[in-house]
């Protein structure tokens, strides 16, 4: 096989190979770090109460909620519809946050309803909740509605409540075109004896294990589900639910400075952001397909004194412009793995021209014009480097009958030729070795951008971020493949060139299953450097021939 045949193979087979390996490695071994260090496991609970020397551990409620899902609708829920929010539900019980879909994003392409984030639905439950407990036992506040006020830019929701000598008031804060709520308490002492508060914020919610099995052939299976959170020490970690399924004690990662824990899935999140600064963090199993995650605080609350207690709630898509300001690391939620410095820089190019143009399928042609205008200094010495390989087919081919009974002296013979020629085989790798980046980078930017989510090009690609149904492109990109293969030296072992032949098919087959703006990106690729390969081999073949 001839060393241009031999990178070519190589380098896009360690290219595919690349991106499924790093997929399930984020998948199998997420981000964590040396989250160990700063992580302790709790026996039986998660509250760590050593902030008073008065202050003793809380027993844990238990493996479960004390309250089921379907008592949190039962108990009555206030609606909230905002240009962003769909029926947004708030349960008069403990005020937890049963229910939100998202205006902007349908469930698929055939079912045009708000998707469903936050559900307490069997089977798909997913809630956030804000839990008071006090002197080591969890209590439940039946809330009363004091009025929901329409405000120039949101709305406003006011919920009171009060038990065991505690009054609690609660505003829920509503952004009309924002996902984040601001959810302030004030928690009054009506007792004439001190209590110490904890207020838990969390999120509950059932896991499909089976959902979320590995595919080589299912690119959107490489993607992550699971916990993530930030604290000072750790900038940014995470644990996938399969991870937490295998330990049965909670996780407790203690704060210093503003933190943040959330759930995130394939495009959405869900967060809890304190805006205090000494929060702890924590998360486990509470049952084999039911996990929990949040951030609690400790007040000593003494005797007719309030304390407020205020935090940001986020549920919605993971959007980079919206996560910024809200909490320092939020936005390393949008993850494109290692290669994420060039992702980004892709996703900003291709936003800004999808903002011209109003199609992300043109948007993804014009970067990758724009890809191989950048490199066509290092292609063009790739294409040249191939040219003067094809000249110099016909020697090799008499060397090679010459000295097939000498292969150390066909080795000299060849070394010499390219010598006496000027030629390096292998000197069209680097090109290649430096866009194989690019191509993994566009990769994570198809699958983990959520503006890419359901969005269409022409005709039957309505979805760019999933595989092309008719599998027309797959198979015009291994076309190009095999026009590629005739613009370059032929292997002068037929069996070589009979394995050769077969790349397109296998690659067709692997494509196959990419999303179809990825496929997009390679076949323009390729008809560019179709292009730009039959243009340099026949100036340089005419340059050559006219030399002699």
């Amino acid at each position: 096989m001839k060393p241009n045949h031999i990178r070519i193979l190589f380098l896009i087979a360690i290219g595919i190979m690349f991106i499924s390996l790093v997929g399930r490695w984020e998948q199998t071994f997420p981000s964590n770090g040396n989250a160990q260090q700063s992580t302790s496991k709790q026996e039986n609970s998660h509250y760590e109460t050593s902030k008073s020397p008065n202050e003793t551990v809380v027993a844990n409620p238990g493996s479960k909620d004390n309250e089921t899902f379907s008592d949190y609708a039962k108990s009555g829920v206030e609606t909230i519809n905002t240009k962003v929010f769909k029926d947004l539900q708030v349960s008069l019980l403990n005020g937890a946050i049963i229910s939100a879909s998202l205006k902007d994003y349908d469930v698929s392409l055939e079912d045009k309803s708000p998707m469903s984030l936050l559900t307490d639905k069997a089977g798909s439950q997913y809630i956030a909740k804000s839990s008071i407990v006090i002197n080591k036992k969890p209590v439940s506040i039946r809330f009363e509605n004091k009025g929901i006020k329409k405000q120039s830019n949101g709305i406003v929701l006011t919920l009171q409540g009060s038990v065991d000598g505690l009054e609690v008031t609660r505003t829920y804060a509503f952004d009309d075109n924002k996902y984040e709520i601001k959810i302030d308490q004030k928690i009054t002492n009506t007792s004439n004896d001190s209590i110490g508060v904890i207020v838990d914020n969390s999120l509950v919610r059932d896991f499909d294990h089976d959902s979320d099995s590995f595919s080589l052939l299912n690119a959107h299976s490489y993607t992550f589900t699971g916990v993530a959170y930030s604290t000072v020490n750790d900038k940014f970690k995470k644990e996938s639910f399969k991870d937490i399924a295998k330990t049965s004690k909670p996780s407790v990662v203690n704060n210093v400075g503003q933190g943040w824990v959330a759930f995130l899935q394939h495009y959405f999140m869900s967060a809890w952001i304190p805006q205090s600064t000494d929060s702890t963090i924590y998360y486990k199993k509470l049952s084999d397909d039911m996990f929990e995650a949040g951030e609690y605080t400790y007040n000593n609350i003494a005797p007719k004194t309030s304390v407020d207690v205020n935090s940001v709630f986020y549920t919605g898509p993971i959007i980079k412009t919206n996560l910024e300001s809200l909490a320092p690391n939020l936005e390393k939620s949008l993850d494109y793995g290692m290669l994420s410095f060039f992702s980004e820089i892709i996703f900003w190019v291709m936003n800004e021209i999808h903002s011209l143009v109003g199609n992300w399928g043109l948007a993804i042609i014009l970067v990758t014009v724009l890809i191989k205008a950048i490199f066509y200094p290092l292609s063009a010495k790739s294409y040249r480097s191939m040219a003067k390989m094809r000249m110099l087919q016909p020697r090799i081919k008499r060397m090679q009958e010459t000295y097939k009974d000498d292969r150390q002296q066909l080795g000299r013979k060849m070394m010499e030729l390219y010598k006496e020629e000027k030629v390096n085989p292998l000197s069209g790798c680097l090109p290649m070795v430096i866009q194989i980046p690019i191509f993994i980078s566009l990769y994570w930017v198809l699958l983990e951008s959520v503006q890419l989510r359901q969005a269409p090009f022409i005709f039957w690609i309505h979805d760019l971020s999933m595989k092309d149904p008719y599998f027309v492109l797959p198979i015009l990109m291994g076309l190009s493949m095999f026009v590629q293969q005739k613009l370059s030296p032929a292997p002068a072992d037929p069996m070589q060139a009979k394995i050769m032949m077969f790349l397109p098919v296998i690659f067709t087959f692997l494509f196959a299953s990419f999303p179809s703006g990825l496929v997009l990106y390679w076949l323009t690729n390729n008809v560019i450097s179709i292009l730009q390969q039959w243009i340099i081999t026949r100036s340089y073949k005419a340059a050559h021939t006219h030399k002699k």
